[in-house]
């Protein structure tokens, strides 16, 4: 595990225990498990999100992170198994899922592309069901970048930019967190 992993992981730990919570692990997932998902999902997740999902193997439905899309949400951290499940529903992904889900142009951030689900997104967090899904992003348009972080939100049903890769993405919640943990989870 890279060291500045390790650094958000001990800080999520101080953050939930130091307001009461515990941060109970789960058995991590196996290399093995994680490239089968890979090979089944047809790309390569980040090696911090892989390496997360190696420390604990899900969150057991506590909430782990937050999230802004409209606003502040917590999030879940799903097993990988159940993140597979999540992202399966569309299969086989074709054209007329991407027409059906597509949005107009001017309702997506440039570096996103322009509909509510695309095969190419793996959820790793998520709120109520996967009303809230924040989404590894292996097709970002050519203003974004590979493995961005992006949220779909239902209700109103949108799309929103994140963070440029998972660490970063995992540093923002924690310092959200930091300050309004009790706001957001309590």
């Amino acid at each position: 595990m890279r060291p500045e992993l390790k650094t958000e992981i001990d800080r999520l730990k101080r953050i939930l225990e130091s307001n009461g919570l515990e941060f109970i692990l789960t058995k991590g997932a196996s290399a093995d498990k994680l490239a089968l998902i890979e090979s089944q999902i047809g790309f390569t997740l980040d090696e911090n999100l892989k390496a997360f999902w190696q420390f604990s193997n899900g969150s057991n439905d506590e909430f782990w992170f937050t999230v802004f899309s409209d606003e502040k949400t917590p999030c879940n951290f799903p097993s990988i198994e159940e993140a597979f499940e999540q992202w399966s529903l569309f299969v086989p992904y074709d054209d007329s899922v991407y027409k059906e889900f597509r949005l107009l142009e001017g309702e997506s951030d440039e570096r996103i592309q322009p509909t509510l689900i695309h095969a190419l997104w793996f959820p790793f967090a998520e709120f109520n069901g996967y009303s809230t899904s924040v989404l590894f992003d292996a097709d970002p348009t050519s203003k974004g970048n590979y493995g961005q972080i992006i949220v779909y939100q239902h209700d109103p049903d949108a799309v929103y930019y994140v963070a440029d890769n998972f660490l970063e993405f995992f540093k923002k919640s924690n310092d959200t967190l930091e300050v309004n943990l009790k706001d957001i989870f309590l």
